[in-house]
């Protein structure tokens, strides 16, 4: 199978970025105490684009890329000169890492690499780069812009032999991933040696970098005229149609010679079709997986929105987004736009970020209208969209005014408009067409959020069951959506399933909520509750209530305690049972005869609360000052 760097450069372009060579030192003039500061330790060359480490040695930028790239994946990379370690993220432009260093450097005195060829220039290693592809020079025969230009009829030997050094020249640059710059001279080698499939070739692969799939197409029918079998121009041609989505004239590009290409770009065309109909099907995940591969060797626009829908149908929307905007970023993005805006529109919108983010979505889909103003489910997103946005502004002013009823009855309204509907009727063969939006919102951070709201009105009407049902859902879509999580706990509380709602946050805080103040709330709540549930009713085991005056409950100790003393009972198991009985019924009276235990019991304290704060109370009165009560207070 072709990886798509294989694909993309077939033949390593000639096996060009396997060198890695600077600027040669022959064509230096300066001495060498000005530049030897400036030789790449790894390809022993004068830097060329030039990149600086923290260690402050300097090198190729190509170089430095290609001695990353070799380094294992399991260990840091190191200088090449100092051995030092870890020094990746520190790289940075000479210019940036060392101003003055850069300029020192672009003083070195060179001459141009093509003096054999008659040029006489000599100047500052900053302005070869300019000198080089300046569109006159090299061209006349003295290589000065009043020299007479080179006649390549008359003198085609001096032609061939220029066009050849300008090559070389552009396959440095090209090498080093310096592609305008190779451009520039593959263009310039073109105009001595016109006739040349090679240069036609290169820069067609110059162009295909950078992302200029019509120009590089016509660069090869330029190569391929001269040479019908030139393979590099064959499977290039068929890249940038496959790059530009235009499958069938990928293969109608491809020959014998390029078999396995042509199995390549066949096994692309099926998976992308595959996953446009496991879209419509609304199996994500599948087509999410036939996206994935087909992106591994192909970067097109469409497989680039087709996976940006199956992420947003998993609810991956920040994955969508990303891929949205690489789409829209493409020169080539014309034909695709009102689909890359409506998918970039459908994620803002179902992202759930806010009011903001929403008008971006509908201006967005509103766009793609108006580039393509008869598409349905354009149309239908938009006022999908509008409709639900309005009814959920209704349901939470609707809560805000505890109408819990009603609230519940709208959120209901909107979840059950997130069906999941096949739209095949809205497809034509061979035509992308959006899914529609409630489609795409069953596992998204919008219906994640309804189904919490929902729940809080589930749950203040007592719907204990319900309201976990919609948070159960809502967290299996957006896991980290902090009001289920809450909601769930409050629910499993009102269900007397104290333990539950403390498992249910303990992870959670230990995860990633340990630094939101509702989620610790919430926690610390359940485990008061929780307490609380377990304490013994005192009121209960005196036999009084809770209004009960300080003589009543005394009167009850000395009845309940007659009542369940051991020495009236001669069984022994109806002894112990008693037993355990009268020190309840003295526990009760301590708590409830004294003011202050009572009222803490009163507020959900259980007995070991009751007496750690009494403690502190006790402490505190010992020693105010220490503990910030009383004494007297200063003021500056």
């Amino acid at each position: 199978r072709l990886t798509r760097t294989q694909i993309i450069n077939p033949n390593s372009h000639n096996n060009r970025a396997t060198e890695m060579t600077g600027f040669s030192l022959e064509n230096i003039l300066s001495d060498e105490a000005h530049y030897s500061e400036f030789l790449c330790a790894i390809c022993f060359s004068l830097v060329d684009e030039a990149q600086i480490l923290r260690c402050s040695h300097v090198f190729c930028k190509y170089c430095l890329h290609e001695w990353f790239r070799r380094v294992s994946l399991n260990e840091e990379p190191r200088c090449p000169s100092c051995n030092e370690g870890n020094v990746r993220k520190d790289v940075k432009s000479l210019k940036d890492g060392n101003p003055l260093a850069a300029r020192i450097l672009g003083k070195v005195q060179c001459s141009c690499p093509l003096k054999s060829q008659g040029c006489k220039w000599e100047g500052d290693y900053s302005e070869l780069q300019s000198h080089l592809t300046n569109s006159q020079e090299h061209l006349t025969d003295g290589g000065r812009e009043d020299d007479d230009e080179i006649n390549t009829s008359t003198n085609p030997e001096k032609a061939q032999a220029t066009a050849a050094a300008l090559k070389t020249q552009a396959d440095s640059k090209y090498a080093s991933a310096s592609y305008q710059a190779a451009r520039a001279l593959y263009s310039k080698a073109l105009v001595l040696s016109p006739d040349s499939a090679k240069l036609w070739a290169n820069r067609a692969a110059c162009w295909f970098q950078e992302e200029q799939y019509q120009a590089c197409i016509d660069d090869c029918d330029h190569a391929l005229a001269v040479d019908p079998m030139l393979s590099s121009a064959i499977k290039r041609k068929s890249k940038a149609h496959l790059e530009l989505s235009q499958f069938d004239r990928a293969l109608a590009a491809c020959t014998e010679s390029t078999n396995e290409m042509q199995l390549q770009i066949q096994g692309i065309q099926h998976a992308v079709k595959q996953g446009f109909t496991c879209l419509h099907k609304n199996e994500f995940a599948i087509a999410a997986t036939h996206f994935t591969k087909s992106l591994k060797y192909c970067g097109a626009i469409i497989i680039l929105l087709g996976a940006a829908l199956a992420e947003i149908g998993l609810g991956r929307i920040e994955r969508g987004l990303r891929l949205t905007l690489q789409a829209l970023r493409r020169h080539d993005a014309g034909e695709f736009r009102a689909l890359a805006c409506a998918v970039r529109g459908v994620a803002l919108i179902l992202q759930d970020a806010g009011d903001r983010e929403f008008e971006a979505g509908c201006k967005l889909l509103r766009e793609a209208l108006r580039l393509d103003p008869d598409n349905r489910p354009v149309k239908m997103a938009l006022s999908f969209a509008k409709d639900t946005k309005a009814l959920h502004d209704e349901a939470r002013v609707l809560t805000k005014t505890r109408e819990f009823s009603k609230a519940a009855e709208i959120y209901t309204k909107i979840i059950d408009s997130f069906t999941i509907e096949s739209i095949a009727k809205h497809t034509e063969e061979d035509k992308v067409v959006l899914p529609t939006l409630n489609q795409l919102a069953t596992s998204s951070p919008l219906r994640a959020i309804i189904l919490a709201e929902r729940a809080n009105c589930l749950l203040r009407l007592n719907d204990f069951i319900t309201a976990l049902r919609d948070c159960a859902t809502s967290i299996y879509i957006k896991d980290d959506c902090i009001d289920a999580h809450i909601i769930k706990a409050a629910a499993l509380r009102g269900l007397n399933r104290f333990d539950d709602a403390l498992s249910e946050l303990e992870p959670i805080l230990e995860r990633w909520g340990s630094n939101d103040i509702r989620l610790r709330h919430a926690y610390e709540t359940a485990q008061f509750e929780a307490r609380k549930f377990k304490r013994p009713d005192y009121y209960a085991i005196l036999g009084c209530r809770k209004i009960s005056t300080e003589k009543e409950i005394k009167t009850a100790y000395y009845q309940r305690s007659k009542e369940h003393h051991p020495d009236r009972h001669q069984d022994a198991t109806d002894k112990a049972h008693h037993e355990k009985l009268f020190k309840l019924v003295g526990e009760a009276f301590e708590i409830l005869s004294q003011e202050q235990k009572r009222k803490l019991y009163d507020e959900g304290f259980d007995k070991e609360a009751i007496e750690e704060r009494i403690a502190a109370a006790e402490r505190a009165a010992r020693d105010p000052h220490r503990y910030g009560y009383g004494g007297h207070h200063h003021h500056h």
